[in-house]
């Protein structure tokens, strides 16, 4: 009777055993498929995030590229209008005029990109003005409106 006893605790035993080993190899399993399971999110994420960017980023760069196009074109239509307007300034009303204007544009030019950038303009308006003056009337009153242009731009963007 000892002997039967012993062999069903034996047999009892093992059992509890193996469903112990059974459920620890299928919580190790579980561990591993969810693990599999994050890694294939984080793939997919990556792929889904991959994919975002290549189709968002060169649109967000074109938009951002375009308006700093559509800013620098701004810009430079800007400086040729003030540049008009300076040189028909001077041919209109005076070399005194059309240095105030040029005076004024490379002033704004001197704030906003540098002084050196504000006085080579200037010193451009001077000559563009005494060179367009000096066609239409007569190469000594180009050469003053020169020197005036260019001086007055020159001391309004030092000022």
């Amino acid at each position: 009777m000892a002997l039967v006893l012993a062999l069903v605790l034996a047999l009892v035993l093992a059992l509890m055993l193996a469903l112990l080993l059974a459920l620890l190899l299928a919580l190790v399993l579980a561990l591993v498929l969810a693990l599999e399971l994050a890694l294939f999110l984080a793939m997919v994420l990556a792929l889904f995030l991959k994919l975002v960017l290549a189709l968002f980023l060169p649109l967000a760069l074109a938009l951002v590229s375009a308006l700093f196009l559509e800013l620098v074109l701004a810009t430079l239509l800007a400086l040729v209008l003030a540049l008009v307007l300076a040189m028909v300034s001077a041919m209109v009303f005076g070399d005194g005029v059309g240095a105030s204007v040029g005076a004024g544009v490379a002033a704004v030019l001197g704030a906003v990109l540098g002084a050196g950038v504000g006085a080579g303009f200037g010193a451009g308006v001077g000559a563009n003005v005494g060179a367009i003056v000096g066609v239409t009337l007569g190469a000594g009153v180009g050469a003053d409106v020169e020197a005036g242009a260019g001086a007055c731009v020159c001391a309004g963007v030092h000022a």
